[in-house]
């Protein structure tokens, strides 16, 4: 995963400085967003690959079929 992953507004109140951030160990990540506090679940991940969490954060209801 890139550095900067690309990661959709905040659902909740529209900011688009959501962050991701990755314990110390790298063993789980979630992404939040740094005005309204929205953020994912903090989920299991491999070593600081925090794809799991960005994936949460960016899926929509109205993304789905």
């Amino acid at each position: 995963m890139s550095d900067n992953p690309k990661l959709k507004p905040c659902p909740f109140c529209g900011c688009d400085d959501a962050r991701v951030q990755v314990e110390t160990y790298g063993k789980w990540a979630r992404v939040f967003c740094p005005l309204c506090g929205a953020s994912t679940m903090s989920v299991q991940v491999g070593y600081n690959d925090p794809t799991p969490a960005v994936k949460l954060w960016n899926e929509r209801a109205d993304d789905r079929a």
